[in-house]
Parts: C-alpha cells; structure tokens; sequence
C-alpha cells in the first residue's frame, strides 16, 4: 500500500540530482565571490616593498626614463602620498589624457615580492588628476593641494 495524501492524488517527484546541482551552482557562486572579495581586501592592506618608476611619451610608450626604488621609507612615503590625495570621479580621468604625442606619462607600479599591488599615472602637462589602478577596481585621485610635484621630486622623475 502506498501512501496518499488526501484526495488520492500521489505527489509529484522532482527529478533526481536537480536539488544537489543547483546547491552546488549556488555554493560554487558564492565561493568565488567570497575569494574576488578576499582577493580585493586582502589587496589592499598589503603595504609594497618595492616602486617602479618610469616616465614615457604618450603616444609611442617609448620609457624615457625607467628606475625601481626599494628603499622602504621612500617606497612607503610614496605610496601614502598617492593614495591619500583626494577621491575624485573616475570619469575625470579621461578628461586628462595626452593633447600630444610628445606629452609625458608618469607610471608608479607599486609591488610585493615582485608582484604588482597597485598602479598609479599621471599625465605631465596639464592635469593634477591621478588614476589608480588597485585590483579590479579603478580609482581617482585629484591633487589639489600640489603634492604632484613632491612625488616626482622624491621619486626623482622631474627633468
């Protein structure tokens, strides 16, 4: 005899697995999530250890000038220096790019161990803005207080 619920209609059965894999889809979302918001976290509060610093013409790349800093205290202060400028719109950013070939690009690649934490540019003539590239997440900095030309003195970029 098999059991009915009342009004002698038998349930009707999901089909075998369609639980288990939709579980497994959701556990599987949620673990990269949890790993991509991790990874981001993490990102950022490992401190460098080490600065790339290279100047190059817009338009080619061509470097001008190319020099990696390893002195802590230097390496520290630069990447505060950065990142403490003021939060702009990250669209602000497009409104500095090269009005010539000739126009001078500043990159800081900020690194642990060797591998790349954070990237900062700015271009030479005509723009205070800074564009931050940390993980997935663009960011912009504004100077407004003259902090730019502080920066490229320490890190020994300026002609």
């Amino acid at each position: 005899m098999s059991a009915r619920p009342p009004g002698g209609v038998p349930l009707a059965q999901a089909p075998h697995g369609t639980g288990n894999r939709r579980n497994r889809i959701i556990l599987g979302i949620a673990a990269v999530l949890i790993l991509f918001v991790g990874f981001e976290l993490g990102l950022r509060r490992v401190s460098p250890d080490a600065v790339q610093v290279s100047s190059a013409f817009a338009a080619q790349g061509h470097y001008v000038d190319l020099r990696e800093i390893t002195d802590a205290r230097t390496v520290a202060d630069l990447y505060a220096r950065i990142n403490n400028l003021p939060p702009a719109d990250v669209f602000a950013v497009n409104r500095c790019w090269p009005r010539s070939p000739e126009t001078l690009t500043y990159s800081f690649r900020f690194t642990r161990w060797g591998l790349p934490i954070e990237t900062a540019t700015l271009v030479a003539q005509g723009c205070s803005m800074w564009a931050v590239f940390r993980g997935a997440f663009p960011e912009a900095h504004d100077d407004l207080t003259g902090q730019t030309q502080v920066i490229l003195s320490e890190a020994q970029v300026l002609p």
